[in-house]
């Protein structure tokens, strides 16, 4: 199984993100599958480590260069 190490911290100042879309969620799925997390229900992933959730359509956003962002995500640390 492979490692991943993932840091999170807040984000104060972030620049504007031009003409983004909402996620769908199929495009949230293949994201977080990318980064070697599973899917536990339509808004929830962990990698058994981390568990983020609150994945919904509203709190993720699509660039039109096609860079998914998290702009509003609950993380907790599986125990």
């Amino acid at each position: 199984m492979d490692t991943f190490i993932i840091s999170a911290y807040p984000i104060l100042r972030q620049r504007a993100i031009k003409n983004p879309s909402i996620a769908t969620p199929e495009e949230i799925e293949d994201y977080m599958i990318s980064l070697g997390f599973k899917k536990i229900n339509k808004t929830t992933f962990t990698n058994n480590e981390i568990t983020i959730s609150d994945l919904q359509s509203r709190n993720v956003l699509k660039s039109d260069s096609g860079n998914i962002y998290v702009i509003d995500a609950e993380f907790s640390r599986c125990t």
